[in-house]
């Protein structure tokens, strides 16, 4: 009979791993090291049915922010399990399909103002972050006139910019009650990586008589600016980190080297010095001792004592060592005095 220990304890138990050598395959094709048996896709495939997998254009949001906020928009579609791996990549485990699917339809969904994009999982995909073409954003548009606050005139007004996609809760009630908070239309907008993003439009408001016009400019304030290439035209990676332009710096490196030589030991010996005060300091052409040695005859010009290196770097500036002492002090006695903490608060929602 089983002790009351062992009933217990049975769904404790970890079912044992069967981890052992295995014979390497040798009819492998070139190039290929190791062959993962489909048993074990399929075995996680299994595991992983209804997942779906997300990342964020530029920085990576923190995982706790994620976490939060997805379970609670998302729990009323059957979210069971959220994680990360080390690349910024989520992976997001739905009970059903049905709620898996409704997510990806209900979407764009936006954490801190800044989409996640999201795609079905399977066995077969290599995650990584493609550059899109277009995202989703957040716009203010100040300065609207008031005969604006139409769904039709907010939609021309947004045309410009792209394409509009919705509008929030409070800019929705003041066209339709024409009534509310008329300093600014909040819009979500897809904008276009081949243009850039529009700061203010000019907009002409009709006189109702039909004698002239009324000229408004709306001025346009994004919530988050995806990162983008004016190079290669897309959405995921600045002009620094292009692979198409010429790093600036090894520019100044090529033109720096024409100025200087290198030596036996490949050490750069600058040809153009144009520092000034070296040239005071510079070491006696007839000192051919060693260092602080003069002459080998034993003789000196004068009683100051030669050396072959030139300090007239260390003599012409100050020392920075007591500045930055005060630096520090005070740069420390402010963070003290002035401590801010930063909102870590969210909302779930549209906002």
């Amino acid at each position: 009979m089983k002790s009351y220990l062992n009933v217990a304890g049975e769904s404790n138990v970890s079912r044992k791993l069967n981890f052992c050598f295995v014979e390497p395959q040798v009819d492998l094709d070139e190039g290929i090291d190791v062959v993962i048996p489909l048993s074990s896709v399929q075995e996680v495939a299994s595991k992983y049915s209804y997942t779906l997998y997300g990342y964020f254009i530029g920085k990576r949001i923190a995982f706790p922010v994620v976490q939060n906020y997805i379970l609670n928009v998302w729990k009323k579609y059957g979210l069971e399990k959220i994680m990360m791996n080390s690349k910024g990549f989520f992976f997001f485990k739905f009970s059903y399909e049905e709620g898996m699917l409704r997510v990806l339809q209900e979407g764009p969904w936006m954490i801190r103002t800044i989409p996640i994009i999201l795609n079905k999982w399977s066995p077969n995909i290599s995650l990584t972050k493609e550059d899109l073409m277009k995202v989703p954003v957040w716009a203010r548009l100040y300065d609207v006139p008031l005969v604006g606050f139409t769904d039709d005139g907010l939609s021309v007004i947004a045309s410009k910019i792209i394409r509009p996609m919705m509008l929030d809760a409070y800019t929705s009630t003041m066209c339709k009650e024409s009534w509310g908070r008329p300093n600014f239309a909040r819009a979500m907008i897809e904008v276009s990586a081949e243009t850039d993003l529009k700061e203010s439009l000019k907009v002409a408001t009709p006189s109702i008589d039909g004698d002239g016009v009324t000229m408004d400019e709306v001025r346009i304030e994004y919530d988050w600016k995806p990162p983008r290439c004016s190079c290669c035209k897309v959405f995921g990676h600045m002009d620094l980190h292009c692979p198409k332009v010429v790093c600036v710096e090894a520019v100044k490196d090529k033109q720096s080297d024409k100025n200087s030589k290198k030596d036996a030991d490949g050490f750069k010996v600058v040809l153009k010095n144009k520092r000034k005060g070296v040239a005071a300091m510079n070491h006696n052409k007839g000192n051919k001792g060693g260092f602080g040695v003069g002459p080998r005859d034993g003789t000196s010009k004068d009683k100051q004592v030669k050396v072959n290196n030139s300090f007239g770097a260390l003599v012409d500036e100050p020392s920075d060592v007591e500045s930055d002492k005060d630096e520090t002090a005070t740069f420390m006695a402010e963070k003290h005095a002035h401590k801010v903490t930063a909102p870590f608060g969210m909302k779930s929602g549209w906002l």
